[in-house]
């Protein structure tokens, strides 16, 4: 298969950047074609070139959103083996990526908990830390209470993101005091979770 040229890659992800701001925007999973050839500034056949499917861009976008994002925190905490520093890392991802790309935020911060497909990326890798960190003995918390730490961790995220994306507060802040109170939560004590909370962490995939 031949690869596609750069006008075609370039017209694709204004087209993906253009429909994740009006989803974003307007809470909807469909689009018309003309709207968004428009926000796009490209024609309609354009949109048809680059889309087999218009109508199915929405979970075309949440799918490559997933994978990317998952791609991303597995890569930046490969090497790192405390659940605590990994769960910190996830949590200071989502809030940087939001302040750095506001239409992906808003876009997360509307779908996350709607979206069936959108849960996993959010709530997945926290799971996992989550669930070796007891395993450990590094959190005290019960197995039982994992799913009522997930609902803390996910719904905390999203509406630090929101501060973010309404200017409240500062991604690297919010993350700090964030993951902070969630270390603490899981048992630690303040002096550590402070320590992990604010140390410089693995690259964040950027």
């Amino acid at each position: 298969m031949s690869a596609a040229s750069p006008a075609v890659t370039l017209s694709n992800k204004r087209i993906t950047d253009a429909a994740i701001r009006l989803f974003a925007e307007r809470g909807a999973e469909k689009l018309s074609v003309s709207d968004l050839a428009l926000a796009a500034g490209v024609t309609r056949a354009t949109i048809y070139n680059n889309c087999r499917n218009p109508a199915q861009l929405f979970g075309q976008i949440v799918q490559q959103m997933a994978e990317d994002l998952q791609g991303e925190i597995a890569t930046a905490t490969t090497h790192v083996a405390d659940p605590a520093e990994r769960l910190t890392t996830g949590i200071c991802h989502f809030l940087s990526r939001a302040h750095d790309e506001p239409d992906w935020g808003a876009f997360i911060v509307r779908f996350a908990l709607t979206t069936a497909s959108l849960r996993p990326m959010l709530l997945g890798q926290p799971a996992r830390d989550i669930a070796e960190g007891i395993e450990m003995g590094r959190f005290t918390i019960e197995r039982e209470q994992i799913p009522a730490v997930l609902a803390m961790v996910g719904g905390s995220v999203l509406s630090h993101m929101a501060l973010i994306l309404d200017g409240h507060c500062s991604w690297r802040r919010a993350g700090a005091d964030l993951a902070e109170f969630i270390l603490r939560a899981l048992g630690l004590d303040r002096d550590e979770a402070r320590d992990i909370a604010r140390r410089d962490l693995p690259a964040l995939g950027t």
